[in-house]
């Protein structure tokens, strides 16, 4: 799945602002062919808190939404003293407006 079917995915879901504003960050990093996020292309921590102006505790709460919601995937690795996650962009139910795709259940969308 490509950005091109996320990114209307998210912006029809319902989702609060600052979660569609997370979502869309994160899908500037993914590869528009495929929806994957590159290894060195996965942003850090602080650099979604400088893009998304957000504080780190409510990027942090956002993160978790949006991964217990089914839009994101984290995977948290450890580089010696450094602990990262390593995103991936999922489509969790048909979203209005969206180009159909196979699987997902009806949500809300909302945390």
């Amino acid at each position: 799945m490509g950005t091109a079917v996320w990114v209307p995915g998210v912006t029809h879901s319902g989702l609060p602002p600052t979660h569609r504003l997370v979502a869309l960050v994160l899908a500037a990093h993914a590869d528009p062919a495929t929806g994957r996020i590159a290894e060195d292309a996965n942003p850090t921590l602080p650099e979604l808190r400088e893009r998304t102006g957000l504080a780190l505790h409510d990027l942090h709460a956002v993160l978790r939404d949006l991964d217990r919601l089914g839009w994101i995937g984290r995977e948290h690795t450890r580089q010696g003293e450094t602990h990262r996650a390593r995103y991936r962009l999922h489509l969790p139910r048909p979203v209005r407006g969206a180009p159909p795709y196979a699987g997902g259940r009806r949500e809300t969308g909302r945390p």
